[in-house]
């Protein structure tokens, strides 16, 4: 898979192989200043093995209940590639907003994705207050995720 990172704002922060097969990649934002708190924007991407049978429905359910688990979890909107929003076949998106530990309410994308026998979770979260400023940023991301 790839995807463009919308300016030089943003990098890649970190790669791992974890123990259980799954990578992670991190990308974060240069910290953002809003009002009442100093945000940094940030995209993390999981790819993980999962079983062949198992269809993004599935997957996506088992996925999202772990991140509906936030306080004041809210879902807003949910997208796919047939409405202009994923280039990415096979796949299903989210648009939620829950609060940190701190109080601080967020705005979160999440991306569930199939292809070969492997997952994707693409998760791009910012604060609320900022989403207004740096949408286009994260769209622009959103809509250039796809596959070689």
């Amino acid at each position: 898979m790839t995807f463009s990172l919308p300016n030089q704002e943003w990098k890649l922060l970190s790669k791992k192989v974890m123990k259980n097969k799954h990578i992670v990649y991190r990308y974060e934002r240069n910290p953002i200043a809003g009002k009442s708190v100093k945000s940094i924007p940030a995209v993390s991407i999981i790819v993980e093995p999962r079983p062949a049978e198992q269809t993004i429905t599935t997957y996506s359910t088992a996925r999202l209940s772990t991140i509906m688990k936030q306080k004041n979890f809210k879902e807003q909107k949910t997208f796919t590639n047939s409405d202009g929003m994923l280039k990415l076949p096979y796949a299903i998106g989210y648009k939620c907003f829950y609060d940190d530990a701190t109080g601080v309410n967020h705005t979160l994308y999440v991306i569930h994705s199939l292809k070969d026998g492997k997952g994707m979770q693409i998760w791009l979260d910012i604060t609320t207050e900022a989403f207004p400023l740096y949408e286009e940023e994260i769209t622009s991301m959103i809509r250039s995720f796809q596959y070689k």
